[in-house]
């Protein structure tokens, strides 16, 4: 081992000792378990550099080409050569300091879940909540998910935590439910994290009232395995609860989500309602789509983000958007009440 410069440590072994596949396997080993080993207040966030062939006369530039590598890729483990610029401290001072708040809030159970509630656009009442996460740091100041979700995201082993305490604490809220129902938002990587997904699905077999349970899968995500969101889909029906697209019409991958997901709501995103006043364009996109249910064979209610005034929400019933939700008709908040 040698310590290179402040909490820069290098291990060194002779390639006829090891083989580079060997040696990469061990460091990953070392890597998670340093990651787990933070304390009260310290995150401990281990980057790898794995530099085959490297020598005391390429050592520096190699490192230092390797560290601004891995910054512009977001990625905290890295094979590579002495031939691949140098890693700008300051840019990831705050990162450290949001995976600090993160620990902080697994660690002291500072994962609060939101809830903004979905108005029926027929009934005229809140028909359901979703939940949103919010953390809270140790003086009380409350963190919104784009502060600190893609920093979990770099972090994966973060991003699983927090996903595993937000599940885990809104079954517990919603357990004992007869009426009220509560979408849960998950990503591509929770479809793909079998601790979570098995936790659902014990959780879903047991409790009273699954249909209660709307699972929201995101669209912003790059969905590359279409036959496990399908599998989890498919599990998520068989066990009595419901599916819902998130941000319908935000991205090309859209019509593949309704041709391979049967989906019980589909939310339209919400950069299209809320300029639906003010642009032909969205006011033509939101008739399309609504127009698409009448043809459908399936039973899908349609739900409209950012309704924020009754403008946009004149629209949604003109056009017959089953459900609206906006600071029109719910802000979020930590409170909510049972029918």
């Amino acid at each position: 081992m040698y310590l290179l410069d402040g909490w820069h440590i290098a291990i060194g072994t002779p390639s006829y000792k090891t083989s580079l596949s060997d040696f990469e396997e061990e460091m990953r080993i070392l890597q998670k378990n340093l990651f787990e080993s933070s304390r009260e207040f310290i995150a401990i966030v281990p980057l790898f550099c794995l530099i085959d062939g490297c020598t005391l006369e390429n050592m520096d530039s190699a490192y230092s080409k390797a560290r601004i590598e891995m910054m512009n890729k977001n990625i905290q483990f890295f094979v590579t050569t002495p031939t691949i610029d140098q890693l700008d401290e300051e840019s990831i001072r705050k990162k450290y300091h949001m995976v600090n708040v993160i620990n902080y809030a697994i660690a002291y159970d500072k994962v609060i879940p939101y809830f903004q509630g979905i108005y029926d656009n027929k009934e005229k009442k809140i028909h359901h909540y979703e939940s949103l996460m919010r953390l809270m740091d140790e003086n009380g100041k409350v963190y919104y998910p784009g502060e600190f979700l893609d920093v979990a995201r770099r972090f994966g082993h973060l991003y699983d935590s927090l996903s595993l305490k937000m599940v885990s604490k809104v079954f517990e809220l919603f357990n004992e439910s007869e009426k009220t129902s509560v979408s849960i938002n998950l990503g591509i990587r929770d479809i793909k994290n079998p601790e979570l997904t098995e936790y659902i699905f014990d959780f879903m077999s047991t409790v009273k009232h699954p249909e209660n349970f709307i699972f929201e899968i995101l669209e912003n995500e790059d969905i590359d395995e279409y036959d496990v969101m399908v599998a989890f889909v498919d599990r998520v029906h068989a066990l009595g609860g419901k599916i819902s697209i998130d941000d319908f019409g935000s991205g090309y991958s859209n019509l593949q989500h309704l041709m391979s997901v049967h989906s019980d709501f589909i939310k339209i995103d919400g950069s299209i309602v809320r300029h639906c006043c003010e642009s032909e364009e969205s006011e033509r996109l939101i008739a399309i789509i609504a127009g698409w249910k009448s043809i459908s064979s399936r039973d899908i209610a349609f739900v409209a983000e950012y309704v924020e005034n009754e403008g946009i929400q004149e629209k949604m019933t003109r056009f017959g958007i089953d459900y609206s939700q906006g600071f029109l008709f719910s802000k979020p908040s930590p409170e909510i009440s049972f029918d």
